[in-house]
């Protein structure tokens, strides 16, 4: 979150204020959705963190899109030992790179189709660390393994996740570029309805959504691999995330997969290094002295598909098809540490024919952001 620090503080108690608002357009021209042009606010949220104490972390985050106010992070974070801190509150299951990057950060005004498996944020408590390994630098592993509320009422979801950031150890080479991550959950949560689920596009187009009277009737399962790399102006990840669930509907029952992957490339065309935070102008957007901030290119291919069976079995709702594949391309142009305009081409292959015949769409998307 922008304004927020992570930093051990030199008091004993801390308070900042963030927010960040994104004001977007979404403008398809062929397919399914070619006439839904709007704008729309996409997050309106602002919050508080800080430390108490020392040793007590905390933050509240509150999002008033949509015209109403909901709270995200709602969490404590208790900091007495370092390398095994606990975390309790209403925050992000600890599962996928690309769901854990901060939303202010991310290339691509919206996340991959993938991004639909991750689970999201929920409440329960973590430990979680970065210890230092073999006498090497603290921060190179990063682990976190948790316990949150299950889908249904008394199901508990048990979710955790390793990576390793070889940019914090040295006399590697190349190597030191380099993260990688897997990460794993498991949810019981027989009779669960889950009828509504849906898969979308970039453009919020539906192409995948449960039927009526789906249920859960026994387990989920979550599992995944990611890989990034950043070095100077570049920037590469990718990932592939697969689920499994038991579902029943009307007598009929059985398991259904679902699995998907990304690969992105991003360049900082005037040179600035990029992070998976983002990137921070070397000089910000002030054409009286010449000087007009840093412009970003970004690419990303994903590929979803879902098991035949959740259409031939009648857990898909009639329209459904049972893939997508999602082409992006972006222009992001960094005013300064606080500003960005973003702007993304989509297209979009399906499966098959949706509900309106089409089989495929085209659009674009613009993003206005302030963060501080």
């Amino acid at each position: 979150m922008a304004g927020s620090s992570s930093s051990r503080p030199a008091d004993n108690y801390r308070l900042n204020f963030g927010a960040y608002t994104q004001l977007d357009g979404r403008f398809p021209y062929s397919g399914p959705s070619s006439s839904s042009d709007e704008f729309l606010f996409r997050r309106i949220r602002a919050s508080i963190d800080g430390y108490l104490a020392d040793n007590y972390e905390y933050k509240m985050e509150v999002d008033f899109a949509n015209n109403t106010a909901s709270f995200t992070d709602v969490f404590l974070n208790f900091r007495h030992v370092r390398n095994a801190q606990l975390k309790v509150g209403n925050f992000k299951v600890p599962f996928s790179a690309e769901e854990l990057i901060s939303d202010p950060a991310s290339r691509f005004i919206e996340k991959s189709i993938i991004n639909a498996l991750a689970p999201k944020r929920r409440v329960g408590a973590m430990l979680w660390g970065k210890p230092a390994l073999h006498g090497g630098n603290a921060g190179v592993l990063d682990y976190s393994l948790g316990v949150f509320n299950g889908r249904q009422k008394g199901s508990f979801m048990l979710a955790g996740r390793t990576a390793l950031d070889l940019a914090k150890e040295e006399n590697i080479g190349l190597l030191r570029h380099f993260t990688i991550g897997a990460n794993a959950a498991f949810d019981h949560d027989a009779g669960a309805a889950i009828a509504g689920d849906k898969l979308k596009t970039d453009l919020q187009t539906t192409y995948f959504e449960y039927a009526t009277g789906t249920v859960s009737s026994g387990d989920r399962t979550w599992r995944g691999a990611d890989i990034g790399f950043w070095r100077g102006p570049f920037g590469l990840m990718a990932e592939y995330d697969v689920t499994s669930q038991d579902l029943a509907k009307a007598g009929t029952s059985g398991s259904v997969q679902i699995d998907g992957w990304y690969a992105q490339a991003s360049y900082v065309l005037t040179g600035e290094e990029a992070t998976i935070k983002g990137v921070k102008p070397k000089a910000d957007f002030d054409p009286a002295n010449g000087t007009w901030g840093a412009f970003e290119l970004a690419g990303r291919y994903a590929a979803l598909d879902v098991d035949d069976s959740a259409l031939s079995r009648g857990f898909a709702k009639a329209g459904s098809v049972d893939g997508a594949k999602v082409t992006t391309a972006g222009i992001n142009w960094y005013l300064n540490k606080y500003l960005k305009l973003m702007l993304d081409y989509v297209h979009s292959e399906f499966s098959g024919p949706l509900n309106g015949g089409a089989d495929s769409e085209d659009g674009i998307m613009s993003r206005l952001q302030l963060a501080f």
